[in-house]
């Protein structure tokens, strides 16, 4: 119920850790975001010290490398190539290469041929994507290796990899020719209403700046025109050892990782002389200026003001990190605000942040934003102008300041508590990001001790006056953006933009009232205890079973993976599968409106301002087969987390301004699925393969959703609570005793139904369309294409089956990689997965997508059929299931250690399926026993071309 709010904390205390800005200057693809300066080691020039566990190193070449031992998790290594150069670095005529050339360092080096590199990553349990990929940006391009162990054969191996691609590109020029056509692929893959808005917002925002005319993507006659020599000579001049970063984080010994970078790096030379960095430009906003971008298809409208300037960074330091949290503290309050704004009876916006920090190398930035229908954009934009001008004017409450104080401690304080199950990739993206940056990675105790006295000294004045701080620059740009059409209004968009400004400054604002802070929990502790009448250990899952006398199941595990995190579920009711006919939209629709909501008794806002301090958080979800109460806490505010659970079961609300609040965000969603081919397939294309089952997708139509009262979403969730008894499971590093008496008092002695039908009308069980097709044509400018391709499986039940038809699906995914994607170009994304359904019995599918050019369409689907027919007809090869299955034992060593596994796969629903357990002793063993004739026996039983089903969706133009 309170997740806006860890995700708004989770920002904060990220921003110290690591940096400020870190988004988009109005809230845009952040693909874009975070660029990297050129600094090395920024506590060379600060009185910070970084944190203890880093080794830094520079070889006499000028080659740097960061280094960071770390155990979680066990026998995976996190291994980053940085380089300092991206599209910034581009001349007028190389626009693209610096992103060409990322893709050509896949395409044959010393060491690789064409076309092995990949296979060698799965040769030795990687995935492509998943655990080797690279990203080109304006200041940077990065490479990742994701290694499955961290003994000097494999990092020796990982830093043959990294040579090759700072040094040993082949730039075969048959490999030019067949990779342009994938890049141009991703260029149409890429094209879309939020990254045409982003191009246009970008001009305005960063005009004078090098970067409007560098979008790592590139131009397309560049990109046709790109050769050897062209993509050799940027190569060649921008990735010497000087501009490059090795960053290495895992279960290794550092000093022998040192030891092997130095002999890996140590003898590169640079092949030409040093370019000069080009001049980033200048801008240099002033008073007050209007932008307004119109795209039809957009969802809703965005409305934002900001002030942009732009500074040299000065080192990093104590003092620079002080008014840093200060000022993003000040900024998280003025973020609640509009929270509580939005989930007023009638909100200005749907939805709304605020934001301060530093992007694109040179520029400081405040902004606040809304999204909003296109009719009601004056209203959103008089809205955040006078909340902000309310701030500025009269700052915090008190009581807003002691909110903010205890969230800040206690997020301080689990940081430090969590940090020695901290995870070795999130710790390398800290440390590149840190350099990018320009900032100093502290340890979170080296954190704690430096920001949590300025916690305890915070004031209403001293956040005020960071606020102002930020937002004194003389510039302000008023943006709208999106589908409010302003070219009917009479006069110039910009200039009725600003007379809105105008207008809403007549207004006063008054000073923030102060709020009591609500107390939770509010219902008083049960008095009955349950009793226990069967408790159960089984001893090689490490599982406690408790069942008490009302029914109620408990599952416990206690594990390490995660220090001072706790995750619990309740499950109760029949979920999505018992959604009536005549309501095909019940499901999704009350899962928003009853987050929306809060307690009958106590509003999310409240809610909110009562747990300041405390990082107990739930939510409810509709699965398939059950409804979810979903939490998580730290390991000493587990009752807490119990009594959260406890009221919604006693005084969940539901309320129509929930509702309303609920229609008006959908009514957005709808507007952009409707001009989308993945809202295509989100509205039509899941159920045609479920034979119209109201189940599977989303609803068509938005009227579907008006047509759902909140009574009947009440009457729905009341049924499941009063129902059959739920099933509470619990994973962490918890006390069991604890979990079985916080259990006991609050649900051990609950009365339940035993039984409960449900509402009438329920569906029966979805129906593979065996051997039709279904094309979906999408009024939109957006020239690109999806193809959908699916054979009739089973059901989940079948483990067996299933863990096998999951390798065919990786192979049929490899199989496209290699046909679609690099022999013909035609494809940047494909891939094929198989989903078998839990609450369906004998329903399943294995399905492979595609995304391409409209013209192709039908011929990619005739390409899909004929992959599966060759696989039908020769089978799949001992090979393919060995480049298939040990990428998956790699993935199941490190999932099986982790709580969301044991949560997910295992605890839920092991009451009426003690199957699971048995599915998680096996796991391993029989993944790694798959042989190559059981896969082709699947796939000569279900990939049948005359039992397939297809759905393809294209533009309407074509």
């Amino acid at each position: 119920m309170r997740r806006r709010l860890t995700v708004q904390l989770a920002a904060v205390l990220m921003s110290v850790l690591l940096f400020s800005g870190c988004a988009a200057l109005s809230g845009l693809l952040p693909d874009f975001a975070c660029p990297c300066r050129a600094d090395r080691f920024p506590h060379q020039a600060s009185d910070l010290a970084p944190d203890p566990a880093l080794v830094f190193g520079t070889l006499d070449n000028g080659f740097s490398y960061v280094l960071m031992e770390n155990r979680r998790p066990e026998d995976r290594v996190y291994m980053h190539l940085v380089t300092d150069a991206g599209s910034f670095h581009e001349t007028d005529d190389q626009q693209g290469l610096a992103h060409f050339l990322e893709h050509m360092l896949f395409c044959g080096s010393t060491h690789f041929p064409p076309g092995e590199l990949i296979r060698y990553f799965q040769e030795i349990g990687m995935r492509f994507g998943n655990d080797a990929n690279a990203r080109t940006g304006f200041f940077r391009t990065i490479y990742d290796l994701h290694l499955p162990a961290g003994d000097e054969q494999t990092l020796r191996e990982g830093l043959v990899v990294m040579t090759d691609y700072a040094e040993g590109a082949l730039l075969l020029p048959e490999e030019i020719d067949r990779e342009r056509e994938v890049i141009l692929a991703e260029k149409r893959t890429r094209d879309s209403v939020a990254y045409r808005t982003f191009t246009a917002t970008l001009a305005f925002e960063m005009e004078g700046a090098r970067i409007v005319d560098r979008l790592p993507i590139g131009i397309e006659p560049v990109i046709q025109a790109a050769d050897r020599e062209t993509l050799k000579n940027f190569y060649d001049a921008w990735y010497r050892p000087e501009r490059l970063v090795l960053v290495v984080a895992g279960d290794m010994d550092t000093a022998a990782a040192e030891a092997l970078v130095r002999e890996a790096f140590g003898a590169m030379e640079s092949r030409t002389p040093a370019m000069p960095v080009p001049d980033y430009g200048r801008v240099a906003h002033q008073g007050e200026k209007a932008f307004y971008h119109f795209e039809k298809e957009a969802g809703g409208t965005e409305v934002t003001i900001e002030t942009m300037v732009q500074a040299e960074e000065p080192p990093d330091s104590k003092a620079r990190v002080r008014e840093r949290f200060i000022r993003d503290t000040a900024f998280w309050i003025l973020d609640n605000r509009l929270d509580d704004l939005a989930e007023t009876a009638s909100p200005p916006f749907t939805s709304a942040s605020t934001a301060a920090g530093r992007a694109f190398e040179q520029i400081d930035y405040a902004h606040v934003s809304a999204t909003c229908p296109p009719e009601t954009w004056q209203t959103a934009l008089t809205a955040i102008e006078q909340e902000l001008r309310r701030a500025l004017a009269y700052g915090f409450t008190a009581a807003e300041v002691e909110q903010a104080r205890r969230e800040m401690l206690k997020a301080l304080e689990i940081e430090v508590r969590q940090s020695p199950t901290r995870e070795s990739g999130g710790l390398a993206g800290r440390i590149i990001h840190s350099l990018a940056a320009g900032r100093v990675l502290q340890s979170p105790e080296q954190v704690q001790d430096l920001l949590a006295p300025v916690a305890q000294r915070f004031t209403p004045a001293m956040l005020h006056k960071a606020l102002k701080a930020a937002w004194a620059p003389n510039n302000r740009l008023v943006l709208v953006t999106g589908n409010a059409d302003l070219t009917q209004v009479g006069a110039p968009p910009e200039d009725h933009i600003l007379s809105i400004m105008a207008q809403s400054r007549t207004q006063k604002v008054a000073r923030p009232d102060e709020r009591e802070i609500p107390v939770f929990p509010y219902l008083p502790v049960p008095e009955a205890q349950g009793r226990e009448v069967r408790q159960v250990y089984i001893d090689d899952l490490d599982i406690h079973q408790v069942d008490f006398e009302n029914g109620v199941r408990l599952n416990i595990r206690k594990t390490d993976f995660e220090k001072d995190q706790v995750m619990a579920r309740v499950g109760f009711g029949d979920g999505e599968s018992s959604e009536p006919v005549d309501k095909p939209a019940l499901a999704e629709f009350s899962a928003a409106v009853i987050n929306e909501s809060g307690f009958e008794k106590m509003t999310n806002d409240e809610l909110r301002r009562a747990l300041a301090g405390a990082t107990a958080d739930f939510s409810f979800a509709v699965t398939q087969e059950r409804f979810e109460l979903r939490g998580g806490c730290a390991s000493d505010e587990v009752e807490l987390l119990f009594q959260l659970f406890y009221t919604f079961f006693k005084d969940f609300g539901c309320g129509s301004d929930a509702r309303q609040r609920s229609l008006e965000q959908l009514a957005l969603h709808y507007k952009q699925m409707g001009h989308t081919i993945d809202g295509a397939m989100a509205r039509f294309g899941y159920r045609f393969f479920a034979g119209g089952d109201s189940r599977f997708g989303m609803p068509p139509d938005y009227e579907s959703f008006v047509a759902v009262s909140v009574e009947d979403m009440r009457a729905w969730v009341d049924d499941a609570l009063a129902g059959s008894p739920p099933e509470i499971s619990v994973v962490g590093d918890l006390d069991v005793d604890q979990v079985v008496a916080v259990a006991a008092r609050y649900f051990g002695a609950m009365v339940f139904e035993a039984d409960s039908s449900g509402p009438e009308g329920r569906q029966g069980m979805p129906l593979f369309p065996v051997g039709e097709s279904l094309t979906l044509q999408v009024p939109t400018a957006i020239e690109k294409a999806r193809v959908q391709v699916a054979w009739p499986t089973d059901d989940c039940w079948n483990i067996y089956a299933n863990r096998r038809l999951s390798v065919l699906a990786d192979i049929l995914t490899d199989r496209m990689r290699t046909t679609i994607r690099e022999e013909t170009g035609q494809s940047y994304s494909q891939y094929a997965y198989h989903e078998a359904y839990c609450a369906y019995p004998g329903y399943g599918a294995l399905h492979a997508v595609v995304n391409v050019a409209p013209g192709e369409a039908e011929t990619v689907v005739d390409q899909v059929r004929a992959i599966a027919a060759d696989i039908l007809e020769n089978g799949v090869s001992e090979d393919e299931v060995t480049r298939a299955v040990d990428p998956t034992l790699t993935h199941i060593r490190e999932m099986v250690k982790q709580n969301r596994y044991w949560m997910g796969s295992v605890l839920v629903g092991s009451r009426e399926h003690p199957e699971r357990l048995a599915w998680a002793r096996t796991l391993t063993d029989d993944y790694a026993s798959i042989a190559p004739e059981e896969v082709t026996a699947l796939a000569r039983q279900y990939l049948l071309d005359d039992r397939g089903a297809a759905v393809v969706i294209i533009p309407e133009s074509f």
